[in-house]
């Protein structure tokens, strides 16, 4: 399994140098010459954008209940973040769970650890919708605009099919036994047992 990932990878790489060498050669040769101002301002800008989603999942956990201080957030979500852009293939995935560690060990439920990851997950697409927006529009990209708008679209779609369908028995029942169909297989796999997965899905939903 490694050594095929490991092929795969070195493919992509092949194919990336193949097909864009011109702009890898553009790109290497401003390397020595790079405009600190912007280097200075990247930095800050990501800086405060660590900070801001940081203190946006400290809001979420203190609506449902449970108070974390901005120090210790801002390194979780520094450290997720580190998990989730070094690990190749499954970084994503790791980075989630060990904020879902960090929520629980921070006195937070799984049912309200889940949902701050949830909405995190979601306000930071909506996020990068407007960033991608505002970035096609000011390229004249129209294709990228579109594409943004459209999946903003179904984004909301979704979200008002679900918030309006939990509000029918039928419906939460229908989603409460499929969400449990998922969870039990990997509850079965914890040392600690989760409990009920059916009666946990119906609290989280």
């Amino acid at each position: 399994m490694r050594i095929g990932a490991s092929s795969l990878a070195l493919l992509g790489i092949g194919v990336v140098i193949l097909t864009k060498k011109h702009s890898l050669a553009r790109s290497f040769s401003r390397i020595g010459h790079p405009r600190w101002s912007w280097v200075v301002l990247g930095i800050v800008l990501e800086a405060l954008s660590m900070t801001t989603f940081a203190m946006m999942q400290s809001r979420l956990l203190r609506v449902g209940g449970k108070r974390v201080r901005t120090g210790p957030m801002v390194a979780t979500i520094l450290a997720a973040n580190s998990v989730s852009g070094s690990v190749p293939v499954a970084g994503p995935e790791l980075g989630a769970a060990l904020t879902f560690r960090r929520f629980r060990e921070q006195g937070a439920d799984p049912t309200l650890a889940s949902w701050a990851l949830v909405v995190g997950g979601f306000v930071s697409w909506i996020g990068a919708l407007i960033v991608l927006t505002a970035g096609g529009a000011l390229t004249g990209n129209l294709k990228l605009v579109g594409a943004a708008i459209l999946f903003a679209f179904v984004m909301a779609v979704i979200c008002v099919a679900f918030k309006f369908g939990v509000r029918h028995v039928q419906v939460r029942n229908i989603l409460t036994t499929l969400a449990s169909w998922v969870v039990r297989p990997f509850a079965r796999l914890r040392s600690k047992p989760v409990g009920d997965p059916v009666a946990a899905m119906a609290r989280w939903i």
